[in-house]
């Protein structure tokens, strides 16, 4: 006798049907009631009674359901019993982000100053809707994105708001120019990062903002490479200010937008039921006072 044999007989019980049984087991039927015969043979019982092509329990089998029942309850409860030990142990935090850069300001001061010794995971979830989904299912345990989410099990607080500027080449015509109106590059070739991630939808919908469809000469997924291409003079990009601090090499010239109002927003997202609430108060309290800036 194994668990998958007893696993086998539950499914058989609650379909009354050794076919549906050995659909849903997605086993051949010879080979179901081949595993059934050796169960009652093992118990030296027999468990159902034949009534047509519907199989029902006997008094036998019902107890024996009621047994099984409580196997797989108890084993279920303490898997999830031994899931909740290890992440009380562990204090761990878990994220759901578009981008790691929203969470590098915050992580070495909450580290160092946090009384828990604490865990962390990223997940890597490049829309909203991803977000959302994880937050409800509680596989983690905040989201941070550019948008609030509406709905009721979801609390939504804005972080801080972020300046987006304009990047061009070095020996571009602007170059020595502070600030300038978008309008002014409307006919300038864009390289502008993939509308598959947050921040290309939130350019595009700068540039609408501002009366015009970028023209955009490259799509691309990777920031640094973006950067690249528009410090060797192939075009302009919009950039969060923050990630102008993360360049190394060769940097383009970087304006200031007067108009329209270019910034984005930064939300902390996390499940309103949430499994440990007193983490969750811990660290949007630490949030709030160290990155609600401007």
């Amino acid at each position: 006798m194994n668990f998958t044999h007893l696993f086998y007989f539950k499914t058989i019980a609650e379909s009354e049907s050794m076919t549906e049984a050995a659909k849903k087991l997605h086993v051949s039927q010879p080979a179901l009631s081949k595993i059934l015969k050796q169960l009652e043979d093992e118990l030296t019982v027999s468990l159902f009674e034949r009534k047509g092509r519907v199989l029902h329990l006997n008094s036998k089998g019902n107890y024996y359901l009621k047994i099984v029942n409580t196997i797989f309850k108890e084993l279920e409860e303490g898997k999830k019993n031994l899931v909740e030990m290890a992440l009380e142990e562990e204090k761990h935090l878990s994220f759901g982000t578009p981008s790691s850069r929203l969470l590098e300001p915050l992580f070495s001061d909450y580290v160092r100053e946090s009384a828990e010794k604490r865990t962390f995971s990223i997940k890597h979830l490049s829309n909203q809707q991803a977000i959302k989904d994880k937050l409800l299912s509680q596989e983690i345990d905040f989201g941070l994105f550019y948008y609030p989410v509406h709905h009721p099990e979801i609390e939504s607080q804005l972080l801080w708001t972020e300046e987006i500027l304009l990047a061009v080449p070095p020996e571009h015509k602007l170059a020595n120019r502070k600030s300038i109106k978008l309008t002014e590059v409307k006919d300038e070739p864009f390289v502008a990062i993939s509308n598959d991630f947050s921040f290309g939808k939130i350019t595009r919908d700068i540039c609408l903002s501002a009366g015009f469809i970028p023209n955009i000469q490259f799509e691309m997924e990777s920031f640094d490479f973006t950067i690249h291409l528009v410090n060797e003079g192939h075009g302009i990009t919009l950039i969060p200010n923050t990630w102008k601090n993360l360049l190394t090499n060769t940097m383009p010239t970087f304006l200031k937008i007067e108009e329209p109002k270019c910034e984005r927003m930064i939300w902390l997202l996390w499940h309103k039921k949430n499994n440990d609430p007193e983490k969750i108060t811990e660290f949007y309290e630490f949030a709030k006072k160290n990155l609600n800036k401007d």
